[in-house]
């Protein structure tokens, strides 16, 4: 449950409804490691695959009409066929051998 969503379940106990049980907070700080550690994996297997040159690896967790936004142009790209161009055409050749491509930082928020 995320902050909001804890912030109403007192407010709903406060009125006189269900008080969520003190386990569900154990459960809950799991579920978020687990969702935590997922998207680690998930965004390891990215890297190692761009590290790869792995297109089938990059692209397996994109949907198919993803719109892409980039900084070189062309800015937008729409569609997974544009987003593997974008690799095969710009990036690998920009990037060459002798490359680096690591994960420095990985962070976010998690709502619902």
């Amino acid at each position: 449950m995320t902050r909001v969503g804890r912030r109403v379940a007192r407010t709903a106990h406060s009125l006189g409804g269900p008080r969520p049980p003190g386990s569900a907070r154990s459960g809950l700080k799991a579920q978020q490691a687990d969702d935590t550690a997922r998207v680690r994996e998930l965004v390891e297997r990215w890297a190692r695959a761009v590290r790869d040159r792995d297109l089938d690896g990059i692209l397996a967790h994109h949907s198919p009409d993803l719109v892409f936004y980039d900084v070189p142009e062309p800015v937008r790209f729409r569609g997974l066929e544009a987003y593997r161009r974008s690799w095969e055409e710009e990036f690998f050749p920009w990037f060459g051998d002798s490359g680096l491509f690591e994960l420095d930082e990985l962070g976010g928020h998690r709502g619902r």
